[in-house]
């Protein structure tokens, strides 16, 4: 909602006048419309603001608020009558028209306050006489709104909605959580280490077999036991499978205790990352929304002093014909007038970036980005220590070093018990056959096999392979670990800077506040003198820019103040979606001292 319906409309009529120059025959003809439609007849021009009124709350117009909100006032009409239509327009219009319902009445209100000094006036013009307006009249007319309304319309989407979008949208934030999405199967690998293993092997082809037996023991059915034989088997290029079945269970395996960990850290690491990813998109969201905020605002500034410049030059044009003032007057006012339309231009090309900018990021179309500069903001009372402590606690750039660190020194645990033994508990069952012809005739063989048992691993050389990748893990480990340190104190660091300008920035917010209140007054002096003749025009032209810049200052005092309180959360290891809501609620809580 506008800070002022007052300010509201007349920026709108800046920029209506504008368009008046550019375009005069479709200004006179809707000028003209308007004339026609608002003449009285057989309702009067009362109601008829009631009706025009109604209209703006279900189109949800702002400036048409203002506009009938101001004419509602000249016209007499009473707070009653305001809110008898209101009541119409919300039972047609929902939810939605309630919000605006309420802002038509805040309008009516401003307008109606500026009126009331005017009424001990003996040349105030009388009001017209109360009418009611007609249920069918409102009816009819907010029917005709609805049938509007039906068409499609881009939605306006605020902070926390441009965030939403973003987090679908943005093409690094995917790449973010495909990358978490690893975390889960990283887990399951790491549980997966200590469970049994079972495998199958069998194998098919042609092949050759010879034995030589010497003194063994041989018995066969009917022939006794006979000692000491001696025989031979021989089979060449005959036909040849074996088959083995086989399962493992680590028992003790530091090797794989260490890699676990390893996949472990892995999986946290992915999941932090993701979490960081938020916070940075939530800063890239903020940040491109102020900053569109600004160049709309700079925009605004711009198109507010064009349009009280070229009053100006018309002016000093006027007075030059009736030989009241001299043509540099009209030369100062050209000169001006022509560096702000460059001034224009150059703003309307940075709103123009800075809006594929944001909608590149969010996917979400221009009409629907209603980033607007704040109109206040909240103070912070809280402490740098407390900051500090929460920083070091819950910092998730700390947090993801510190999982660097763990990683490392698990890397070099893997290592370092690559050299130890590890026991598994072992069972197996196989079956090996061959038939063919070999050196005595025809022959054919079968050995069937079976174990359980435990089965000890001892590495003994590696070429010294193992040695240089331990000392190559360690150094890795200490890496990380300098690491970790470097990245704590720029956390600190961080947390300080951003807190002083958190700090400094609420008193710079209230000065840049006193000082376009101190230009807006020395505005008007100057007009005022420029009117009795103490004042140049070019003193109006300088006072106008200073206003204009301070205007600018303060939108950026209060975005900047904004952003580090946004740092802050998000260097004390807030989410990025509560540290956006947190934000929010400084730029809106009214129950919150202002720091303007």
């Amino acid at each position: 909602m506008p800070q002022s319906y007052l300010d509201l409309t007349r920026e709108i009529s800046a920029g209506i006048q504008q368009l008046r120059a550019e375009i005069p025959d479709t200004l006179r003809g809707f000028s003209a419309m308007a004339q026609a439609a608002g003449k009285p007849g057989v309702l009067d021009a009362k109601t008829k603001e009631l009706i025009a009124m109604a209209l703006s709350v279900s189109s949800r117009c702002d400036p048409c608020i203002g506009y009938h909100a101001q004419a509602l006032v000249k016209f007499g009409a009473s707070r009653a009558e305001l809110a008898e239509m209101l009541g119409m327009a919300v039972y047609m219009g929902g939810g939605p028209s309630l919000m605006y319902a309420a802002k038509a009445s805040a309008a009516f209100d401003e307008f109606a306050a500026l009126a009331a000094p005017a009424a001990a006036s003996p040349h105030r013009r009388p009001l017209m006489p109360r009418q009611r307006l007609t249920t069918h009249a409102v009816a009819v007319a907010l029917a005709a709104a609805s049938l509007w309304c039906a068409v499609p319309q881009a939605q306006a989407a605020d902070l926390a909605a441009a965030f939403a979008a973003a987090q679908q949208h943005d093409r690094s934030y995917a790449a973010e959580r495909a990358a978490h999405d690893t975390a889960q199967p990283r887990r399951d690998q790491a549980a997966a280490l200590w469970r049994p293993g079972v495998q199958f092997q069998a194998t098919a082809g042609l092949g050759s077999s010879e034995t030589d037996t010497r003194g063994a023991q041989f018995g066969a059915p009917g022939l006794g036991t006979s000692q000491g034989v001696d025989f031979s088997t021989s089979v060449t290029g005959g036909a040849s499978t074996r088959w083995a079945l086989q399962a493992s269970q680590p028992l003790y395996n530091p090797q794989r205790r260490a890699q676990q960990r390893q996949l472990n850290t892995a999986a946290d690491v992915a999941e932090r990352s993701w979490q960081v990813a938020g916070q940075q998109l939530a800063q890239r969201v903020a940040q491109a929304w102020f900053g569109l905020a600004l160049s709309r605002e700079s925009l605004a500034v711009l198109d507010a002093q064009l349009a009280a410049v070229q009053r100006i030059s018309q002016e000093a044009q006027d007075r030059y014909d009736l030989g009241d003032a001299p043509i540099t007057a009209t030369h100062e006012a050209r000169a001006r007038l022509a560096l702000l339309r460059a001034q224009r231009l150059a703003a309307q090309n940075d709103v123009a970036v800075k809006e594929r900018l944001l909608t590149d990021l969010t996917g979400l179309p221009v009409a629907a980005l209603e980033a607007h500069a704040p109109a206040q903001v909240a103070t912070d009372t809280t402490p740098l220590p407390a900051w500090q402590a929460e920083a070091e606690a819950h910092n998730l750039q700390l947090a993801l070093q510190q999982l660097a660190v763990d990683n490392a020194q698990a890397a070099a645990d893997r290592l370092r018990a690559g050299s130890s033994a590890s026991v598994d508990l072992v069972a197996q069952v196989g079956q090996e056959r061959i038939h063919g012809s070999g050196d005595y005739g025809s022959a054919r063989s079968k050995a069937t096999n079976a174990l359980v048992g435990v089965q000890l691993t001892v590495p003994l050389w590696t070429g010294g392979m193992q040695d240089a990748r331990e000392r190559e893990a360690i150094a890795l480990l200490e890496k990380e670990r300098a690491t970790l340190d470097a990245v704590r104190e720029q956390v600190a660091q961080n947390v300080h800077t951003a807190w002083l300008q958190l700090a400094t920035g609420a008193e710079r917010v209230r000065a840049l506040a006193e000082a376009l209140a101190a230009s807006s007054e020395r505005l008007a002096a100057t007009q005022l003198g420029q009117e009795v003749g103490d004042r140049t025009l070019l003193d109006v032209l300088s006072a106008e820019n200073d206003q204009a810049a301070a205007r600018l200052q303060l939108a950026q005092a209060r975005t900047d103040w904004l952003l580090a309180r946004l740092q802050l959360a998000t260097l004390s290891g807030r989410p990025g979606e509560t540290a956006l809501q947190a934000l929010t609620a400084a730029m809106t809580d009214s129950g919150t001292k202002s720091a303007d």
